[in-house]
């Protein structure tokens, strides 16, 4: 279920841990932008934010279903914000702390690529901002791209 708050540029979004359900985030995200007339350069975001969550589907929560994810959307004008929020196991320590440098120019090291893992690079790579926190109340992640300086 999808609600929208008038007053602010804010959407929020319940599913379950079933990645069928990744692609109505998909979809709310789509008409956010369109809702809020966000900038095309805000169109990386979606992938960040879809792999996030097929990664908490995937490891926080084993791809078992019947647990919730809460996805809430919001626009400043300036920069676009996802709030993902899941119950799961928490993101081992340092995860985010660990980047990973693509291979350099020669054919050797492409060889040396591990075929997965690379979800977390890749939201490093699109999102200004990566914050993950984890305690009693269940997992959180604010994801960001700021478009100040693209529009």
């Amino acid at each position: 279920m999808a609600t929208t708050d008038s007053r602010s540029a804010t959407r929020t979004v319940d599913i379950d841990s079933q990645l069928t359900q990744v692609a109505l985030v998909a979809e709310v995200w789509q008409d956010f932008v369109r809702q809020h007339q966000i900038p095309a350069e805000a169109a990386p975001f979606e992938l960040a934010l879809v792999e996030w969550i097929n990664n908490v589907i995937e490891h926080a929560y084993e791809m078992k279903a019947g647990h919730s994810l809460s996805v809430r959307l919001e626009w400043d004008g300036q920069a676009v914000h996802a709030f993902v929020r899941d119950c799961g196991h928490p993101l081992p320590a340092q995860s985010l702390e660990q980047p990973r440098d693509l291979p350099g120019e020669d054919g050797d090291a492409l060889e040396l690529l591990p075929e997965g893992g690379w979800g977390l690079f890749l939201i490093q790579q699109i999102c200004d901002v990566c914050e993950y926190t984890s305690g009693d109340e269940g997992n959180e992640v604010h994801l960001a791209l700021s478009l100040q300086d693209m529009t």
